[in-house]
């Protein structure tokens, strides 16, 4: 049985300047085949929301300063927990002991 590449899943999330969510999912096409095929979800803010005026997310989050909104904002307790949990993965990193990614490749790669 010959075997077919498929393409890897992925979910992008696009901060600026072209604001997006996108997911690329490998799925079954339609019909009693077996056949993978990959399909795409895509929430591209500028096509959905052309005529809407997006604010930065600086702009944004001094709105809400300025509107005594904390919502937006972490505390100083998650701020700290989030600090104790990724600064051994930052620490891992230096020292190059991390499987990385190549975005290029459907593998992974060490770092030496």
């Amino acid at each position: 049985k010959k075997h077919q590449y498929l393409p890897r899943n992925e979910l992008v999330i696009r901060l600026q300047p072209n604001e997006s969510v996108y997911m690329r999912t490998n799925v079954k096409a339609p019909g009693l085949m077996t056949q993978p095929v990959q399909n795409e979800l895509d929430l591209t803010y500028k096509t959905r929301y052309g005529n809407v005026d997006n604010p930065s997310a600086y702009s944004r989050l001094i709105l809400e300063v300025l509107r005594g909104n904390q919502g937006a904002f972490v505390r100083k307790d998650e701020l700290h927990r989030a600090w104790e949990i990724f600064t051994p993965l930052l620490q891992e990193l230096e020292q190059k002991k991390v499987m990385l990614f190549d975005s290029n490749r459907s593998c992974c790669l060490m770092i030496n």
